[in-house]
């Protein structure tokens, strides 16, 4: 089973609507990567065993060549959500989107989700 970590722009609390479709997720705060920029976000995930980042965060889509997370560490993936944190349905709507397809995240890509 893979190991999730939602990037520290979601709610924490996000860990609870994965854990109820049976997907094992963290909150950066939890994990203890706090504050950590994308690089190093990255290098200490794929050393804690984590295999996909959960994330509203486009940065990591600006970087290129060496720098490419998916470059880097091929065998992680991300999962950008598309559903702004900010809508005040914004639970309700993610479980919504898990009842119709769960993201399957594939090493070495990124997918926005849902679609």
């Amino acid at each position: 089973m893979s190991k999730w970590l939602i990037d520290e722009q979601l709610p924490t609390r996000l860990w609870r609507v994965f854990k109820s479709y049976e997907i094992e997720a963290e909150s950066v705060s939890y994990a203890g990567f706090s504050g950590l920029l994308n690089g190093r976000l990255v290098a200490a995930m794929a050393k804690a065993g984590y295999s996909v980042l959960v994330t509203q965060d486009y940065s990591f889509e600006k970087e290129d060549g060496a720098n490419d997370p998916l470059v880097r560490y091929p065998d992680l993936a991300i999962v950008y959500i598309t559903i702004p944190k900010e809508d005040p349905d914004f639970y309700s709507m993610v479980f919504d989107a898990l009842d119709t397809a769960v993201p399957a995240p594939i090493p070495g890509k990124a997918i926005r989700w849902p679609g």
